[in-house]
């Protein structure tokens, strides 16, 4: 579903910030996300997110667009350690995974195939080295020209230089074609 912030949307189809559901209070005690999506999320939204990994971004629109709830899979670049083992930067402690290579995410859309739509989200992106923070524990290097030496110890935050480099790949595929999810939504049929 898509939200105004990361805790509120807006209700009733309505695209303003009146009468907003929060998250936190009103959707999370919905009992289960497939519910939601079912009984709000596909009335409201081409589209409902699920994140799974072992899709990797991979949507069939046939079957996106025809098979209620109508889930896409996005994949997210995030954050973390580096990917360079000789590096301090790989014990960087991050809850969970590894920064996401560009490499990575070429290769995923370079296996797409006619029918298919990748979803690419990125949360954050940064440059450089984080500043000097006096009580913000945020930290990044975004620096060295080699992308397995990029780090950050949160995954919402990517270096903005890995996602150019991702996006200049995708530009020089003339068989990809850039869209939106509600243009999308509207060639394969869905409602909005």
């Amino acid at each position: 579903m898509a939200g105004q912030s990361e805790i509120s949307a807006a209700d009733n189809c309505v695209e303003d910030d009146d009468n907003i559901a929060r998250l936190d209070t009103t959707v999370a005690p919905y009992p289960a996300v497939v519910d939601l999506q079912t009984q709000y999320g596909q009335t409201c939204f081409d589209w409902g997110r699920q994140y799974n990994h072992a899709v990797h971004g991979q949507n069939f629109l046939a079957t996106a667009s025809t098979t209620p709830p109508y889930w896409v899979y996005p994949v997210a670049v995030v954050g973390g350690p580096c990917n360079d083992p000789t590096q301090p930067c790989y014990t960087v402690h991050v809850q969970n995974g590894r920064y996401t290579m560009p490499s990575t995410i070429i290769n995923q859309i370079n296996r797409l195939k006619p029918g298919m739509w990748y979803i690419l989200q990125a949360y954050l992106l940064v440059t450089g080295t984080n500043p000097n923070y006096t009580s913000d524990r945020m930290r990044w290097d975004c620096t060295s020209p080699n992308p397995a030496e990029h780090w950050t110890n949160v995954t919402v935050r990517y270096c903005w230089s890995d996602l150019q480099t991702i996006l200049q790949a995708i530009a020089a595929k003339s068989n990809i074609t850039i869209s939106d999810p509600q243009t999308i939504g509207r060639a394969w049929g869905r409602p909005f």
